[in-house]
């Protein structure tokens, strides 16, 4: 593929982000599309919207791509912020999965 369709593939997933945003499979593709390019920080950015855009209790799914992708990237400043960005949110992540367990546990 050449340059000028990568970036109508790129601008097609664009557009359907535009209304789908809430899937993050959708994401995950496309990150996955753009990390495959060596497009680092349109990458990095994609994720972030992501993050942005994803209820927190799917976060999960896109934390270990994200951090694949940026030590993968060789950038260290990069994965020292994002690795730090991780740390900060991924404590109530956690509290909110083991309280969602044990609230479901006490019901049954």
């Amino acid at each position: 593929m050449d340059d000028e369709a990568y970036e109508s593939l790129n601008a097609t997933y664009e557009r359907a982000l535009a209304t789908m945003h809430k899937y993050p499979v959708l994401w995950l593709q496309y990150t996955q599309f753009l990390a495959a390019q060596h497009l680092y920080t349109r990458t990095r950015h994609a994720y972030d919207r992501a993050l942005r855009s994803l209820p927190i209790t799917q976060h999960e799914r896109l934390w270990p791509p994200y951090l694949a992708f940026v030590k993968g990237a060789q950038l260290p400043e990069t994965t020292i912020r994002v690795y730090r960005r991780y740390l900060k949110v991924s404590r109530p992540v956690a509290f909110l999965n083991l309280t969602t367990s044990i609230l479901m546990h006490a019901c049954t």
